[in-house]
């Protein structure tokens, strides 16, 4: 089924991994194409090349500065012009992710995570992992991070689709980061008069990447 724009349809990658993804039904050749094909104003492609021009930002960081698009529609503008299936905001928000932790990245809490596993598949010598990424140009950096890894005595073989920075750094910090491990980790350092802060803080960051609206502390 395509959506009301007719410009993605359903990915034929949605049957491998068991999540749904859209595929571009058609290619264009650059962003500023890929926005007018979207439906943006002749005058706001035209400000956000002016604004790369002037600044020396990518595509992303224009539009994002600019205003005149969405993360969701940065994420879709890439996918036009890369032929990558997008992880859209929806079905991102129903996937749990405790069994890739694995395959992902460790970074700081301070860090921006730049890619996360989202599925995979357990092949006989290898394991296929599709990673979400927030920009074609990822894509080596997760070949970089996987090629050399192993799991189980398995090499890892990624894939990569998009989504939006906001949906990749949800999913890292709701589904990768272990926010139980960490505050118990963190009760565990005796009399380190640090450790109520650091497990406020894991506490404090799933709540808020899951979307809570309020914490109940009970002292028993």
């Amino acid at each position: 089924m395509t959506d009301h724009q007719g410009l993605f349809i359903e990915s034929p990658w949605s049957q491998d991994y068991g999540i749904a993804l859209r595929q571009p039904s058609q290619h264009v050749p650059d962003i500023a194409a890929a926005l007018l094909a979207m439906g943006f104003r002749a005058h706001d492609v035209e400000l956000v090349e002016a604004y790369q021009h002037a600044t020396g930002l990518g595509p992303s960081d224009a539009i994002h500065e600019v205003g005149v698009g969405t993360g969701e529609d940065i994420c879709r503008a890439h996918a036009l012009v890369s032929d990558l299936p997008y992880l859209t905001r929806e079905t991102a928000n129903t996937l749990r992710l405790a069994t890739v932790r694995p395959f992902a990245p460790q970074i700081g809490d301070d860090a921006q995570p730049e890619f996360c596993p989202i599925a995979v598949v357990s092949q006989p010598d290898h394991y296929d992992v599709l990673y979400v990424i927030t920009d074609p140009g990822q894509i080596n950096a997760v070949r970089n991070f996987a090629f050399p890894r192993m799991v189980d005595d398995r090499k890892i073989r990624p894939r990569c689709c998009l989504a939006s920075r906001l949906v990749v750094e949800r999913l890292y910090r709701r589904e990768i980061r272990d926010a139980a491990a960490e505050f118990d980790e963190a009760l565990a350092r005796g009399t380190d008069d640090g450790r109520y802060r650091l497990a406020l803080k894991a506490l404090l960051m799933h709540a808020s990447y899951s979307g809570a609206s309020d914490i109940h502390f009970d002292p028993l």
